[in-house]
């Protein structure tokens, strides 16, 4: 069992640089949303929302794109008001395909992990560096119907790939690099207006003892028209807390980045500065969606406000990003979409180093807490992610705070426990210094079968692990997540009436 360590035990130093909240939010159903067709006029709203767009990151920086081209329209933009402490974090940024194609859903691999879970074959021990798989099929969770329509999807997927690799991988990573690239003029606009960027993009790692896999990835990313180069061993020493007494390969990930902490307070402070007449941002979370019985268009939103009244509100446009599935069309209790939840552990650690230590492998002792804070972010081969977003200089100490990730859990809303004791075994082993884990939590993600994000009926969805990254594509590069439901060229035609 790993044991978290308890704040009393770090250095006050170490723990000044802690989100402010780092306290567990026990999981709860979300509320469902409704759309009700009614007639325009119908409806009594009490105020006038404009541009109305809910919900996580994607919902906000679709917001910052109208008002780009907008700016003298009136925009909302609504979401819970919660503090969640991933949003509190760094994330990475990263051009990626989608989850069918890794090693570990591969033919033999999802068969070895569907025996274990029969029990046919020994699990593997999450000791086990060389040989775990973060991919997990609990037996009590599966849904025999999804598990088959899966099984039909990859075989199909197969048929269409070249190289193991499916148009949806394509159109995926283009879609996430303009993302990116949208994300970057973004922070570099508020960096230039005096406040801490969001976004910095340069390159992440991928690491790992393994050295046929990291060949095996390079290929699969040279694929995708993603452009890496091997890492060096100064580099390993300069740019990374890995070990470098042991042999282990890196992988360079050019154009990838890293999302700072807060990215979305940042934002909206920003708009609320950059437009102060237009913008407003509001705590509420959306009950009802009215859409118009003879255009189809939404109208007006019933809101719940966090005292428990209740507003209607009349809209111009909608855009939703709720990041579940509980949205239903009025007299139905089956979901628009059909997801799954995919649950992996979210953690964060406090690293302490000698100083003298990390003077001898940057070969400086000038600056090195912004040097640590540039960081770019690293992934192993099974899955763990570690970014690092700061640290401070202690006497002869250094101290370095770090998200970890890792697992996916596929139709549970608890990640598997053996993953947050292969992340600790990682971390032991292949990197430097004295970890300490100071929160872990289940992070749940929703995927589709496809694992492609989609736009239907005003809603973003599917987003599973790389909503961060994902979030800015642009709204005309979304009509290709639809093509299976609705013609993207009368769908790009449709948002361009409802959003002009």
């Amino acid at each position: 069992m790993v044991q978290m360590s308890p704040l009393s035990e770090l250095a006050p130093a170490a723990r000044a640089l802690l989100p402010e909240s780092t306290a567990e939010i026990p999981y709860k159903d979300p509320s469902p949303i409704v759309l009700v067709p009614k007639r325009r006029g119908s409806i009594e709203c009490s105020k006038q929302a404009g541009h109305y767009f809910m919900g996580g990151l994607p919902a906000l920086m679709q917001a910052v794109r109208f008002l780009r081209q907008n700016p003298t329209s009136v925009v909302t933009y609504v979401n819970d008001g919660e503090r969640k402490k991933s949003t509190q974090s760094a994330h990475q940024g990263h051009v990626h395909p989608t989850e069918w194609t890794t090693p570990e859903l591969g033919v033999w691999p999802l068969l070895k992990i569907i025996l274990k879970s029969l029990h046919l074959l020994p699990a593997t021990s999450p000791e086990d560096v060389a040989h775990y798989s973060y991919i997990h099929f609990p037996l009590s969770k599966m849904r025999p119907s999804l598990f088959v329509r899966n099984i039909a999807f990859k075989l199909m997927r197969a048929l269409r790939s070249k190289n193991g690799v499916s148009e949806d991988d394509r159109w995926q990573c283009d879609a996430v690099r303009a993302s990116l690239a949208f994300h970057k003029e973004v922070s570099d606009e508020i960096e230039a207006a005096g406040q801490e960027p969001t976004f910095v993009s340069g390159w992440r790692l991928i690491w790992s003892p393994d050295r046929l896999g990291i060949e095996k990835k390079r290929a699969l990313w040279h694929e995708l028209g993603i452009h890496t180069e091997l890492l060096c061993l100064d580099e390993l020493r300069t740019c990374t807390l890995l070990r470098d007494d042991i042999p282990l390969y890196g992988l360079k990930v050019l154009g990838d980045g890293k999302f700072f902490p807060n990215v979305d307070q940042k934002i909206t402070s920003h708009l609320s500065r950059k437009y102060p007449n237009t913008f407003e941002e509001r705590t509420a979370s959306v009950s009802k969606v009215y859409i118009d019985e003879e255009t189809n268009r939404p109208f007006a939103v019933e809101e719940l406000l966090p005292d428990g009244s209740s507003q209607t509100v009349a809209v111009d446009s909608f855009y939703g990003s709720p990041g579940h599935n509980q949205v239903f069309k009025s007299g139905s209790k089956k979901p628009l979409w059909d997801e799954v939840p995919v649950t992996g552990v979210s953690t964060l650690w406090v690293a302490s180093i000698a100083k003298k230590e990390l003077v001898k492998r940057f070969g400086t002792d000038e600056d090195l807490v912004n040097c640590l804070k540039q960081f770019p972010g690293s992934a192993n081969l099974t899955n763990l992610h570690i970014t690092i977003w700061d640290a401070v200089v202690d006497g002869d100490t250094v101290h370095i705070v770090a998200r970890a990730t890792q697992g996916a859990n596929f139709n549970a809303i608890y990640a598997d426990p053996n993953d947050l004791a292969n992340m600790t075994a990682n971390i032991n082993r292949f990197f430097i210094g004295s970890w300490k884990l100071i929160t872990a939590g289940s992070c749940t993600r929703k995927t589709t079968i496809s694992n492609v994000p989609e736009f239907k009926d005003h809603f973003i969805h599917g987003l599973s692990g790389i909503g961060f990254s994902f979030s800015a594509a642009p709204i005309s590069h979304l009509s290709g997540a639809i093509k299976l439901s609705e013609d993207p060229l009368e769908y790009q035609q449709r948002i361009r009436e409802e959003w002009h």
